[in-house]
């Protein structure tokens, strides 16, 4: 197919103006190398459980690399400037009054998004004593 000259000309405005916007554009990419991470324990009902102790732990699943305890709503933040961009897991530090859920599971791996905000759930339940 060829081009008559006045879409020949057409053509290269059109090229040449699309090139003079290309830079106006910021390619700046700024990447994050750090995520949140914060957890919710909620008992077997549904509703928050406060004051349970959270370590953050390195992959060798015993150096803590932080620890934090949950509020009145059942959250934990374990840093609100972020953690580094790696594995981690998370155990719960739980009192002779609770265990973990049956359903649930404790040590629970993550990995932090860069720049946003990893919610970990935990279920536990109340010890009835016999």
């Amino acid at each position: 197919m060829r081009l008559s000259s006045s879409k020949k000309v057409m053509a290269s405005l059109l090229l040449g103006g699309s090139l003079l916007v290309v830079p106006a554009c910021s390619l700046d990419v700024e990447m994050s190398t750090t995520g949140r991470l914060q957890i919710l324990v909620e008992d077997t009902a549904g509703n928050p459980v406060p004051n349970i102790k959270a370590d953050l732990l390195l992959d060798d699943k015993t150096t803590v690399s932080r620890s934090t305890t949950t509020g009145s709503d059942g959250r934990a933040e374990f840093d609100s400037d972020g953690v580094a961009i790696q594995v981690y897991f998370i155990r719960l530090n739980l009192t002779p009054d609770w265990n973990i859920a049956p359903d649930d599971a404790n040590d629970k791996a993550v990995i932090p998004s860069p720049g946003s905000l990893v919610l970990v759930p935990f279920k536990i339940a109340k010890v009835v004593a016999p």
